[in-house]
């Protein structure tokens, strides 16, 4: 899958294979994974303004950390102006930040689903 595709020949390929990209795999109600949403939609990725609890997210790092992956997809909405914000998994984002800043070299997967709109 060429998901961020910039060299001509590439593009071309791309558009005669129609290779779908994560937001085409999103809105089939697939799950992508956290690393290549974020690096696909860039600053598109909005954060809602809502207050974390800290021993919360610390629970949660440590249970990440434990098991090596996130199990529960984090749940993003696409607003009005084609940006995505997290409906649900605010705390396991920062629980995985937590585990970034704090163990870089460790490899966590998580997914990210889009909510079907109502």
């Amino acid at each position: 899958m060429i998901d961020d595709v910039r060299h001509p020949i590439l593009q071309a390929v791309n558009s005669i294979l129609k290779f779908p990209t994560i937001e085409d795999l999103l809105c089939e109600g697939r799950t992508v994974s956290l690393a290549q949403f974020k690096e696909t939609v860039g600053n598109r990725f909005v954060l809602p303004n809502r207050r974390l609890c800290a021993s919360h997210v610390r629970g949660l790092a440590a249970s990440i950390s434990k098991h090596g992956e996130v199990v529960v997809p984090i749940l993003i909405e696409r607003t009005q102006d084609n940006k995505y914000i997290i409906v649900d998994g605010l705390h396991r984002l920062a629980a995985l930040d937590l585990i970034k800043e704090t163990s870089p070299s460790e490899a966590i997967s998580a997914r990210v689903k889009l909510r079907k709109q109502k």
